[in-house]
């Protein structure tokens, strides 16, 4: 992992100290590039499309926000509206996903709509 880029929270750091050692930064490297499609602060190196359909009683509120800079969105005739958007980590997707429970559904990736029904199924055992 030396070398490479890696977030830290601040927060989380309970003891800094000064090395006397500096570092340059790349002459050509750009954070905002760097972190276009991230969705949070978790990367990986590639791109992931995923398409995710809001019912219509949300779906002004989806439409009044810039989600992601790579965000697209369709108006469907029945008042829903599906976000598109270009991410290179779910992590912090799929949490944000969850968060809008029966208003949202991954329709794309397809593994990535497994993966939520499996998470949503485990969480409806804890109540039964």
């Amino acid at each position: 992992m030396r070398g490479e880029i890696r977030t830290f929270s601040l927060s989380r750091i309970s003891k800094a100290k000064t090395t006397g050692k500096s570092f340059a930064i790349p002459e050509h490297f750009s954070f905002k590039k760097l972190s276009g499609s991230h969705f949070g602060v978790h990367w990986t190196g590639g791109e992931i499309g995923v398409k995710i359909l809001f019912k219509r009683n949300v779906a002004d509120y989806v439409r009044e926000r810039t989600w992601h800079p790579s965000q697209e969105l369709v108006d469907c005739d029945n008042g829903d509206v599906i976000l598109s958007l270009t991410v290179n980590h779910l992590l912090e997707l799929k949490r944000w996903i969850l968060s809008w429970g029966a208003e949202a559904e991954v329709l794309e990736p397809e593994s990535f709509a497994k993966e939520i029904h499996t998470t949503l199924a485990t969480a409806a055992d804890l109540y039964r």
